[in-house]
């Protein structure tokens, strides 16, 4: 008969070290995946505050009567698209678009200047609920 002792030095059996290492690699699954998705939500984050940046100044710009240019803002994976890159508050035919570099991957944005509204156009999809494609961006 073994004591107490020696029963307790005997360590971890295989089977209980398969199961945490397996649990252990579905949790990483699990993390990776939402991880990867963080900078895409970063950058779409980005584009959308600064259009509506945008919004804001030429609207201080037009009620001070000064011209309505607004402010140049360099955007991490996209570009603002506007009449000949003048940064005009009026845009290209109304509307000013932050284009994405990679349109598979970012949605495109836009602000129609008339009525101050923000859509968005993503993997064939139209609209204006934001909430709903940050959604896509990950996949879901």
């Amino acid at each position: 008969m073994r004591n107490l002792e020696e029963k307790y030095n005997e360590g971890f059996s295989l089977i209980e070290l398969i199961l945490v290492v397996g649990i252990l690699a579905i949790f990483n699954a699990i993390a990776i995946s939402a991880f990867l998705c963080v900078p895409k939500i970063a950058k779409v984050t980005s584009a959308l505050a600064a259009l509506r940046e945008i919004k804001i100044e030429c609207a201080l710009k037009k009620a001070e009567a000064k011209p309505e240019i607004f402010t140049s803002i360099d955007l991490e994976g996209y570009m603002i698209y506007t009449r000949g890159g003048s940064n005009s508050c009026a845009g290209s035919n109304g509307v000013i678009r932050v284009l994405p570099y990679n349109a598979n991957e970012l949605p495109t944005i836009y602000l129609t200047t008339a009525s101050g509204s923000l859509t968005y156009k993503f993997k064939g999809k139209t609209g204006t609920n934001f909430f709903e494609f940050l959604g896509m961006i990950c996949g879901d």
